[in-house]
C-alpha cells in the first residue's frame, strides 16, 4: 500500500535549510516544488497532509485545499479542528502521533476515488471561511462590543 504514495513539498524557506532537507530526504517519491502557484499545486495532489506540531490558529492552506475539493489530513491541535471535520473534508490525526498519521493516510488512500466524488461537499466546507463580508461583519460586531463594554 505504501508504494502508492508520493510526496510533493511546496513552499519556500531558508535556502540552507531547504538544501539540507533535500539532501537528507532525497528519494524518487519526493518532489520538491518550491514556490508554486496554488492552482498548479492543488492539481498535482489527491490529499493535503498538514501534520502540524504547533498550535496554528487558522492555517489557510487547509481552507485553500478544501476550496479546491482536496481532502485534508491534519493534526488535531490549534484551530485545525475547526476546519477539518472527520469524514466530511478529511481526517484529524492525533497530534505528534506518526502511527495515527500513517493510519489515516493509508485509510484515505484506499478510498481516494470516493473522496474525489466528494469534491463538491469538501468545497462547501470551505465556504464559511471564504465569506469575507461575513468576517467583516463579525469583526465590526466584536469591535462595537469591546467599545461599548467599557
Amino acid at each position: 500500500m505504501e508504494d502508492n504514495f508520493a510526496l510533493c513539498i511546496a513552499g519556500k524557506g531558508a535556502a540552507e535549510y531547504e538544501e539540507y532537507l533535500q539532501q537528507k530526504y532525497s528519494h524518487g517519491k519526493i518532489t520538491w516544488l518550491g514556490y508554486i502557484n496554488q492552482e498548479d499545486f492543488f492539481s498535482r495532489i489527491d490529499v493535503l497532509v498538514v501534520p502540524s506540531i504547533w498550535y496554528e490558529n487558522l492555517p489557510t492552506v487547509i481552507i485553500e485545499a478544501c476550496n479546491h475539493g482536496i481532502p485534508v489530513i491534519a493534526s488535531n491541535i490549534g484551530g485545525i479542528p475547526e476546519l477539518v471535520k472527520d469524514g466530511v473534508n478529511g481526517f484529524l490525526c492525533e497530534y505528534n502521533n506518526i502511527e495515527d498519521l500513517k493510519k489515516k493516510m493509508v485509510h484515505i488512500s484506499g478510498e481516494i476515488n470516493q473522496w474525489k466524488k466528494k469534491a463538491l461537499e469538501i468545497r462547501k466546507s470551505a465556504t464559511p471561511f471564504l465569506n469575507y463580508d461575513g468576517w467583516i461583519v463579525q469583526w465590526e460586531k466584536l469591535i462595537l462590543h469591546v467599545i461599548h463594554s467599557n
